[in-house]
């Protein structure tokens, strides 16, 4: 994995200003607001592995790297330990689109019947449901949680807990919600979750909630599951980033679960032929090479 000091250069200064202005100067995961210089920009999509994954799961035909819908805006310990790590020590979790939003993308692969719909990447599946939220029981389920997400942890969990493996996110309007997974893993029954949406700074949510803290192991201190809105940005990037990221699934048994799972059926589970591949693909070259 690439040093995250390696990245500080990667977006010019009118992608680093968009991005700055995306995020309204505030990280994008403990919601600090950053004086100028102060933000770090993390890129979703800079190297081969996280392209690769990308195509071979057709999650995206964003391929962008160095524009703003590509970066993310955080503290320096946000970038530098949660979202991004170095050759030496490895990122603490991703964002993964969050479980309500994976569990509809598996419906909707599910039912797929033709090859659109099959070919469909995780980005085209969500527009869809953006588009249409109230068509079905599962879309209305989903709908409300439409551009969340909720953060996967790498590693499995050390014996001794420490402040690093718990993140404190400033005061934040947010929005509870509850979703009935439908009894997964089991395919009966029911399995209600509570979830607790940081929205955007510029949101007019239903609580303005104080300071949070967010274990990377375990529940908050209210039971809810605590999810980011973010908007502007590929869900399928998000993907290829983590399925290109060595996810123990211990870390979070049953989020890491359902995200195998979707990386399965996305890329060997379509129904699809084998040897199927989106024509006019660019190459490794063409997507990284920057041109002056």
């Amino acid at each position: 994995m690439s040093d995250c000091s390696s990245c500080e250069d990667y977006f010019d200064e009118n992608a680093r200003t968009q991005i700055e202005s995306d995020f309204d100067s505030k990280c994008v995961l403990c919601k600090a607001h950053l004086q100028a210089g102060q933000g770090h920009f993390v890129p979703l999509l800079n190297d081969h592995r996280t392209l690769s994954a990308c195509v071979g799961g057709l999650y995206t035909w964003v391929f962008k790297p160095y524009e703003a819908l590509s970066g993310l805006y955080a503290c320096q310990p946000c970038a530098h330990q949660w979202l991004k790590g170095t050759d030496d020590v490895e990122c603490l979790a991703v964002l993964v689109p969050c479980k309500p939003l994976m569990l509809y993308a598996l419906h909707a692969l599910r039912i797929a019947n033709d090859e659109a719909s099959r070919s469909q990447t995780l980005d085209a599946i969500f527009q869809d449901l953006e588009n249409d939220p109230s068509a079905s029981p599962e879309r209305r389920l989903a709908s409300p949680f439409l551009h969340c997400y909720q953060i996967c942890p790498v590693l499995e969990p050390c014996e001794s807990s420490s402040d690093t493996t718990s993140l404190l996110v400033w005061p934040s309007p947010s929005t509870y919600l509850t979703h009935d997974d439908l009894g997964w893993p089991q395919t009966q029954g029911s399995n209600v979750t509570r979830y607790c949406i940081l929205e955007p700074s510029k949101t007019s949510a239903s609580v303005h909630m104080p300071s949070r803290t967010v274990p990377l192991y375990g529940q908050c201190g209210d039971g809810a599951v605590t999810l980011w809105r973010i908007h502007k940005r590929s869900p399928g990037l998000f993907c290829g980033l983590a399925d290109s990221t060595s996810i123990r699934q211990d870390g979070n048994h049953e989020l890491s679960k359902i995200f195998h799972k979707i990386c399965f059926v996305t890329r060997f589970d379509r129904g699809l032929p084998s040897d199927y591949r989106k024509i006019g693909l660019p190459s490794s070259w063409d997507v990284f090479n920057k041109q002056y």
